[in-house]
């Protein structure tokens, strides 16, 4: 199981499935928000109430500029864009933008999991001091 004290904000247009992926992460003790305002992520990641912003990318919703405000708000924020659409472009757009990595939507619950549970570990290892 995951450390209880990790908090995940879940920043997504479509409610059903922010709640559905926060419904999985809560059953693997991660502490869960869920929002679709912008400005929550913001404020939340600069008042240090988050260690991981699990966020959408796509054509309604641009990750990009959202990761660059997170970094901008909290450098040591974690940034993981989930997108309908991920192409190799895609990929590297936003991984050249400070994000820690992105996921296809329809990717297995266990590839989500792992990629958590891998994101976080780093948070803790570069809080730390650790290599």
């Amino acid at each position: 199981m995951a450390d209880a004290q990790k908090r995940i904000l879940i920043v997504g247009h479509d409610t059903h499935d922010s709640q559905r992926l926060a419904h999985l992460l809560e059953n693997y003790d991660y502490q869960v928000i869920v929002s679709n305002s912008r400005s929550v992520a913001l404020k939340s990641a600069g008042e240090g109430r988050v260690d991981m912003v699990i966020a959408d990318h796509d054509r309604d919703v641009n990750g990009v500029d959202l990761a660059r405000e997170l970094k901008r708000t909290n450098a040591g924020i974690r940034v993981v864009m989930r997108s309908n659409l991920l192409d190799l472009e895609t990929y590297l757009e936003v991984m050249n933008h400070g994000c820690d990595d992105c996921l296809e939507k329809s990717c297995p619950q266990e590839e989500l999991l792992r990629v958590v549970g891998c994101v976080l570990k780093s948070r803790v290892e570069a809080q730390s001091g650790v290599n």
